[in-house]
């Protein structure tokens, strides 16, 4: 539990945000209807700034700032 925490809190507030907004619109909803909804917080997560980092991070083997 603590590693899952951890993990959590490692992101940037931008992300944890929207991923928030995205648990809780798609929150009592069938499952097709909520996979819609993952879709379209997925394509705004892709626009920050903070995930365009990550990606960068990622393929330079380095950590975000």
């Amino acid at each position: 539990m603590n590693e899952l925490i951890a993990q959590i809190t490692a992101q940037s507030g931008a992300v944890l945000a929207m991923a928030k907004r995205a648990v809780l619109a798609g929150w009592g909803f069938l499952c097709a209807t909520a996979c819609a909804i993952r879709e379209h917080f997925l394509n705004e997560l892709y626009r920050l700034e903070d995930s365009q980092e990550g990606v960068r991070a990622l393929v330079e083997k380095r950590k975000p700032h």
